[in-house]
C-alpha cells in the first residue's frame, strides 16, 4: 500500500557555504587562496618562520609566497577573482588584488574568473555541501538487503524513480518481510511519502509533486520483518529549480571560458565543482574534482571529493 502525505510550506534546507572565518582584525582576513602548489612552496607571515604551503592555504595581505627550484604556485584572489601564477625560484608579496615581485621571476597575471562564478562558489575551503540530518545509506555491507541507492543528489522531476539493488535476507520471507520506503523532508523530518513493498521490489516511483524544487529530502529503503528492521540504504535528493538550472548553464559556460584562457589552471574546475555541489549535482562535482586530481595532488579537490562520497555514497 502506498501512502502519500500532504505537503506543507517549509523553509528550504539551508546550504552551507563554508567561507573563510571572519577574524577579529581586518589585517587577519585572508585575501587569497593557493589553488595549486607544485614542488617546494612556502609562505612566510610577518616574522614567523616560513612554512610549507599546499593547495587550500589561505594567504593574508603582506604574506610572502615563495617557490623553490622546480616549484610553482597558482593563486586566486578572494575579492576580485584575479588569478596569478608564480614560477620556480621566485618570491612574491601577497596583496588584496595582486602578487608583487620580491625576488626571482615576476608573478604572471592570468585572466580573472567571472564575478558570477566566484560568487556561486564562495571561498575555496571545504565543499559547500548541504547540512542534512543524515547522508547516504549505502547498505549491503553484509551482502544482504538493499544497497546502491539511486538517485542521490539532484533529480530532474518532482516524482523521481527510486531504485536500489540487493537480495533480502533468506529468513525475511518467513518472517512476514517487506521493504519499507520512506521519504522525509531533510529540514524537519516531515514525512513526505511512505510505501511497503514486496521483498523482491527494487524500485518505486514517487507520485508527481512529492518533492518540491529547491529543497532537500532524504529517502531510504529498509527490509522490515517481525524481528525488526535491517538492510537499509538511501540518500539525499533535491529537485533543481528552473532558475538553478539556468544558473548552472551560465556557470559552466564561464568556467569553460576560464579554462581556455589559462590552460592547466585548476581554479575553474574547483569553483564550478563547488557550485555544482551546492545544487546537489554531486556526480558533476565529483567529475570536476577528479579532473583536478588527474593533473596532480590537490588537497582541496581530494578533501571535497571525500566529503561528496561521505554524503552521497551512490556517486562514483
Amino acid at each position: 500500500m502506498i501512502r502519500r502525505m500532504p505537503l506543507r510550506r517549509l523553509p528550504v534546507c539551508p546550504v552551507v557555504l563554508l567561507a573563510l572565518a571572519q577574524p577579529a582584525h581586518a589585517a587577519d582576513h585572508p585575501v587569497a587562496v593557493i589553488t595549486e602548489a607544485r614542488g617546494a612552496v612556502s609562505v612566510q607571515r610577518g616574522r614567523l618562520p616560513a612554512r610549507t604551503a599546499a593547495a587550500g592555504a589561505r594567504l593574508l595581505d603582506g604574506d610572502l609566497l615563495s617557490t623553490g627550484k622546480g616549484g610553482s604556485a597558482r593563486v586566486l584572489m578572494a575579492r576580485t577573482g584575479g588569478r596569478w601564477q608564480l614560477g620556480a625560484g621566485a618570491r612574491a608579496a601577497v596583496h588584496a588584488s595582486l602578487l608583487r615581485r620580491v625576488a626571482g621571476t615576476a608573478p604572471r597575471r592570468l585572466p580573472a574568473v567571472s564575478a558570477r562564478l566566484l560568487r556561486a562558489a564562495g571561498t575555496l575551503g571545504e565543499d559547500p555541501l548541504p547540512r542534512l540530518r543524515g547522508g547516504a545509506l549505502r547498505g549491503g555491507q553484509s551482502g544482504r538487503g538493499p544497497h546502491t541507492p539511486r538517485p542521490v543528489g539532484a533529480v530532474e522531476d518532482t516524482g523521481p524513480l527510486l531504485a536500489w539493488d540487493g537480495d533480502p535476507h533468506p529468513d525475511a520471507a518467513r518472517r512476514d518481510g517487506r521493504i519499507s520506503v520512506v521519504v522525509r523532508d531533510a529540514e524537519d523530518s516531515t514525512l513526505l511519502f511512505s510505501a511497503e513493498l514486496p521483498l523482491d521490489a527494487r524500485q518505486v516511483r514517487l507520485p508527481e509533486g512529492t518533492l518540491r524544487p529547491g529543497r532537500w529530502a532524504l529517502w531510504s529503503a529498509t527490509v522490515v520483518d517481525s524481528t525488526g528492521a535491517f538492510g537499509r540504504c538511501g540518500g539525499p535528493v533535491r529537485v533543481l529549480t528552473a532558475a538553478e538550472r539556468a544558473q548552472m548553464d551560465l556557470l559552466e559556460a564561464e568556467a569553460e571560458s576560464a579554462r581556455r584562457s589559462a590552460p592547466g589552471d585548476p581554479t575553474p574546475d574547483l569553483l564550478a565543482a563547488r557550485a555544482a555541489s551546492r545544487y546537489g549535482m554531486f556526480t558533476r562535482a565529483a567529475d570536476l574534482y577528479r579532473a583536478v586530481l588527474a593533473r596532480g595532488a590537490n588537497p582541496v579537490a581530494q578533501k571535497a571529493l571525500e566529503r561528496i562520497h561521505a554524503l552521497a555514497g551512490g556517486v562514483r
